[in-house]
């Protein structure tokens, strides 16, 4: 009898542990959808799937990194500058398990 309550309370935290990781910040915005943006920063030529480093090599390295999401289920926003002679502006690109998943220009701060 002892076991099996044993067994109890190691699925009842098991399953804690599990709703923990699946949990979000509900005041978090999810990112924009797909490749959205202007000529001035290149992020048209980015495309959905591509690798950070493929990404870096067209918009250049980022300069900021945010990381958001469940250990599990962790997503990336990364800054980049761009447009600096004139009004300093960033790129966001948006990485899911080291592939792009989205990206967008024009924003006046870093990723959020």
């Amino acid at each position: 009898m002892k076991f099996i309550k044993c067994l109890w309370a190691m699925a009842f935290l098991l399953g804690l542990i599990s709703c923990g990781m699946n949990h979000s910040n509900l005041n978090e915005a999810p990112p924009p959808a797909g490749i959205n943006g202007t000529k001035d920063s290149n992020v048209l030529m980015l495309e959905l799937g591509m690798s950070k480093g493929r990404v870096d090599s067209i918009i250049g390295p980022s300069d900021f990194e945010k990381r958001g999401g469940s250990f599990f289920n962790s997503i990336t926003c990364n800054s980049h500058v761009y447009n600096e002679e004139f009004d300093v502006k960033f790129v966001h690109t948006y990485f899911k398990n080291g592939s792009l998943i989205a990206a967008s220009d024009s924003h006046s701060t870093t990723c959020q």
